[in-house]
């Protein structure tokens, strides 16, 4: 499979140099193999990901009060730049993503999904929209926050379970720059389980004990609503 390299303009010689090369159809440096990856690490941002899907859920918006979908990217057959490239095929929902291709950026559009500044985040990030009112709604109660997660019907009842649609693509592996879940590292975090406890009403992912294999049966839970599309 190709590997999707996320080059500035001002940098495609050394890419080139490198050996990268150009594909026309998505406009976009590549590479041939993952197992070709060291010399391009510069490029592939936090993680590349060979499968690739949109979590979607429905929230009521906060500005509004009208109900929006909602959605976040993530993937299950992974290259983290992190753990040096070895594939992981665990379930990671990506958050706070800052970089992608640009192709896919476009498509995203049509899902409200895109650029916006965060004053608490203080950067610029992909995040959702209310369809209603275009206010922001932000990546950090969708994952972070259990009760108000996308993921929130693993661990609470009488709730709907969020959708998917598979975005992968046979061709190509999609880098992304983004924060990963690193779930269990968080859900073994004792100084938010004792927020937790001095605060009933302070409820996270270390509270609810948000592991990575709890996360694994998000997909195996919920309705594929698409398959097959091509980003």
């Amino acid at each position: 499979m190709k590997v999707l390299l996320n080059v500035p303009f001002d940098e495609k010689d050394d890419a080139k140099f490198l050996g990268a090369k150009w594909d026309k159809k998505v406009k976009s440096w590549y590479i041939e193999d993952i197992s070709d990856i060291d010399e391009f690490s510069q490029w592939t941002g936090d993680i590349i990901c060979e499968n690739l899907y949109i979590i979607r859920a429905e929230k009521t918006c906060y500005r509004c009060h009208r109900k929006t979908h909602v959605m976040l990217l993530a993937t299950d057959r992974s290259y983290a730049k992190e753990e040096g490239y070895r594939l992981n095929t665990n379930l990671q929902i990506l958050t706070f993503v800052t970089d992608m291709p640009k192709f896919l950026e476009q498509d995203l559009e049509d899902y409200k999904y895109y650029l916006s500044f965060s004053k608490a985040a203080d950067y610029m990030y992909f995040m959702n929209h209310c369809a209603n009112c275009r206010a922001k709604q932000g990546d950090f109660y969708l994952h972070e926050m259990p009760e108000e997660a996308i993921y929130k019907h693993l661990f609470y009842e009488n709730v709907k379970p969020c959708t998917f649609m598979d975005i992968s693509d046979d061709e190509y592996m999609i880098p992304m720059t983004c924060d990963l879940p690193h779930y269990d590292e968080v859900a073994n975090d004792v100084e938010l389980m004792k927020l937790h406890i001095g605060n009933s009403e302070i409820e996270n992912r270390a509270s609810m004990m948000v592991t990575q294999e709890k996360m694994n049966e998000l997909l195996p839970s919920v309705v594929n609503y698409y398959q097959g599309a091509n980003i």
